[in-house]
């Protein structure tokens, strides 16, 4: 329920973000657009400190998911546009720590306001930040099936994760592609305590780092 309300919000917001839009005197209130985007999400999480398995460095890989989000578009003045958009993503990391490859799926609500600039023709570059609510954790060990983790016992990533976003988007009437980077600020991870092969307990607290590759339809 508490992630319905939250989804509620969020879509809530941009309808406002339209409203206001629309009433907006001048040429560039006829500009305004509303658009979905989706597509795949390349993340990784690397380790803060070095984790070692049998005298061996242990290190995190890329893992693949995907996103689907509503974006509102406002332009300004001087090239310049507001963006503001809610999405549904994936993202996660893997490693191994044993014969067995290990792999995490944090599924996120993110909110992402952004500011962006014409820089040529058909290409737009933007800056920003995002926030994020996390849905869901999920985990797999080797070929086994995905089991989603119960917070209340056994809780890995944080509840919320924030960082900075910086994106490309060639936009063509109604289709647009984009490449954007999120670059997380705070701790994605709790900071899991795990002991290694010599005793020594090592604090695996990890961040954001995570690559989205798609594209774009505006329906409004």
């Amino acid at each position: 329920m508490k992630n319905l309300i939250l989804t509620f919000t969020l879509l809530s917001s941009l309808g406002l973000f339209a409203q206001s839009s629309s009433d907006t005197t001048g040429p560039s209130s006829e500009k305004f657009s509303l658009g979905l985007t989706g597509g795949a999400t390349i993340t990784d999480m690397p380790f803060t400190q070095p984790f070692y398995v049998d005298q061996e460095p242990v290190n995190t890989n890329n893992e693949f998911g995907y996103f689907l989000g509503i974006a509102a578009r406002q332009p300004l003045k001087n090239r310049f546009a507001a963006v503001l958009e809610a999405q549904y993503s994936i993202k996660g990391f893997r490693f191994a720590a044993s014969p067995l490859e290990n792999r995490f799926h944090f599924h996120y609500l993110d909110f992402i306001p952004q500011l962006e600039y014409n820089a040529y023709r058909t290409l737009f570059v933007s800056l920003g930040g995002y926030w994020g609510r996390k849905l869901e954790e999920r985990f797999k060990e080797g070929d086994g099936n995905w089991n989603t983790l119960d917070n209340s016992f056994f809780e890995y990533a944080q509840d919320n994760d924030f960082g900075a976003v910086a994106g490309i988007t060639l936009r063509h009437k109604r289709f647009s592609a984009l490449l954007r980077y999120q670059h997380g600020i705070n701790l994605a991870s709790k900071g899991v305590e795990f002991t290694n092969d010599i005793g020594e307990t090592i604090n695996m607290s990890q961040r954001n780092r995570t690559l989205m590759v798609g594209i774009g339809f505006s329906i409004l």
